[in-house]
């Protein structure tokens, strides 16, 4: 019995698989049927490609295998456009989710020996900024306290980690312990930040800015406005975020 949903299920997994062994660019076309008798004979449109070695510098903090899931290489094949835009933004948004702002990635393709080729990506991380301060400025109706407490509960729910798992940061601990002075020159590096409430991550804000619009209105606040989210560097690596509200009339 020939089940055409299962073939057609078949061939996808088949393409994934190959993209998965390094062939980016392979497609498999739409399986063509010709039925001769009491059978069936299945022709699959194929176009395999050379077989691509990934090369990835400039990931630290994160290792290769993060970054190589971030890609995603298996989902489509590998296009001009795929390279300068979807899967930069892909990788972008794995550093973002641990508070990583301005990180730049570029990708190139290039033949190597015959029936293979490298994938270049270059990763220049941006700087991990932890949010010290949320503000909800124009709020009234609401206390400050419960809509941060609104943002802060779909961060954790989205972001990875939390403060109680994080790493010790050395440099602190020998400040701690030894009393140095805390101007000095990190010797290592920080270890990455994995606590959800300060890390600034855009689109989940903008599902919890949805949420407090939401709640306005229940309470009469129809023409409420809240957002966008505005974050503001302070110093190096710290940063606040301030988000607008006007409350307008309750009816």
């Amino acid at each position: 019995v020939l089940d055409r949903r299962a073939l057609a299920d078949g061939v996808e997994e088949a393409e994934r698989f190959l993209r998965r062994q390094g062939f980016l660019r392979a497609e498999l076309g739409e399986p063509r049927v010709a039925i001769e008798a009491d059978r069936a004979v299945v022709v699959i449109p194929s176009r395999i490609g050379e077989r691509y070695h990934v090369e990835i510098r400039g990931a630290g903090p994160f290792s290769r295998s993060a970054i190589h899931d971030a890609l995603d290489l298996g989902k489509e094949p590998l296009t001009r456009s795929l390279m300068v835009q979807t899967l930069p933004v892909r990788v972008r948004d794995l550093y973002a989710r641990y508070g990583f702002a301005g990180t730049e990635v570029h990708l190139r393709a290039m033949r190597d020996a015959p029936g293979k080729a490298v994938l270049r990506v270059r990763i220049r991380p941006g700087k991990q900024l932890r949010v010290v301060s949320v503000v909800f400025a124009g709020a009234r109706h609401f206390s400050l306290e419960f809509l941060r407490d609104q943002v802060f509960s779909y961060l954790e729910e989205d972001l990875p980690g939390s403060a109680i798992g994080s790493p010790v940061d050395s440099e602190v601990a020998d400040e701690l312990h030894h009393g140095q002075n805390a101007g000095h020159d990190r010797e290592v590096a920080a270890p990455l930040l994995t606590d959800p409430e300060e890390t600034f991550y855009r689109p989940t804000y903008e599902e919890a800015i949805k949420h407090i619009v939401e709640l306005y209105q229940a309470d009469g606040f129809l023409d409420a406005s809240v957002g966008p989210a505005q974050l503001k560097r302070i110093g190096k690596d710290r940063a606040s975020v301030s988000i607008p509200v006007s409350e307008g009339a309750r009816t």
